[in-house]
C-alpha cells in the first residue's frame, strides 16, 4: 500500500468518524427525527456506509493482488461480497485492533496489545451488515415486522464494537511481513498512520 494508498484509506477513515458522529448525535441527543422507525433506519443506513467504508478500505489497501484477480473492481459495491473477495486473497486482510501500552525504558517506547474489549469481528461485520440491509427496505405487510425498539437499544452496542476495531489497527498486505499502524485520531482530526517493518526477529 503505498503512500497514495494508505492517503485514501485514512481518508476513508475520516469519513467514518464523520458517520459516527451522526449516530452519536442521534442516539445520545435524540434529534427529532420523528417516530422510533426513522430512528433506527438512519443510524443503520449510516452503519451500511461505515460498513461500505471499511470494505473498501481493505479493497484500497489489498488494491493491488485486488484489481489483479476482479477486473470489475471499480464497480464493485456490495460490502459483504467485496470483504468475501479480499479475503480469499489475502487471509490476514481484516482490521486487527491493538492497545498501544507505554513501555518507558525498554527498547521500543510502546508494545502494541490485542484489542480484550468487545469489537467487530468479521463474522459480526457480515451480520450488520445484512441487518442494515434489512432494515433499509419497506416492511412486507405480510410478513415479520422488524423490532425497531430491539435495533434501537443494539445501536449503541454496535457502535462500541466499531470504535473498539478501528481506533488503533494494524493492516496487514500479501507478501508484507510489516505492517501499518492506523491511528484514528482525536475527533476533528485525520487518521495517521506509521508502517512498521520487519528489522531482524522484530518489527519496528
Amino acid at each position: 500500500m503505498k503512500n497514495g494508498g494508505v492517503d485514501k484509506y485514512c481518508d476513508l477513515m475520516r469519513e467514518v468518524k464523520d458517520r459516527t458522529y451522526a449516530i452519536n448525535r442521534i442516539l445520545k441527543e435524540r434529534a427529532n427525527l420523528g417516530f422510533m422507525p426513522i430512528h433506527v433506519e438512519v443510524v443503520y443506513l449510516q452503519y451500511r456506509k461505515i460498513l461500505e467504508l471499511i470494505a473498501f478500505g481493505s479493497l484500497v489497501a489489498n488494491f493491488d493482488v485486488y484489481s489483479q484477480a476482479r477486473a470489475s473492481y471499480a464497480r464493485d459495491w456490495h460490502a459483504r461480497r467485496i470483504v468475501e473477495a479480499i479475503e480469499k486473497l489475502n487471509p490476514n486482510f481484516y482490521p486487527e485492533p491493538v492497545n498501544q501500552v507505554d513501555t518507558p525504558g525498554e527498547r521500543a517506547s510502546v508494545r502494541l496489545d490485542k484489542v480484550t474489549e468487545p469489537y467487530l469481528s468479521l463474522e459480526e461485520f457480515i451480520k450488520l451488515y445484512e441487518i442494515c440491509g434489512g432494515v433499509l427496505h419497506s416492511e412486507n405487510p405480510y410478513g415479520d415486522n422488524y423490532k425497531y425498539s430491539m435495533l434501537y437499544k443494539e445501536a449503541s452496542t454496535w457502535g462500541a464494537k466499531i470504535r473498539n476495531l478501528l481506533n488503533a489497527h494494524q493492516v496487514r498486505l500479501v507478501g508484507d511481513d510489516g505492517f501499518y499502524l492506523i491511528q484514528m485520531a482525536a475527533e476533528n482530526k485525520k487518521p495517521t498512520y506509521t508502517y512498521f517493518e520487519l528489522v531482524g526477529d522484530a518489527v519496528e
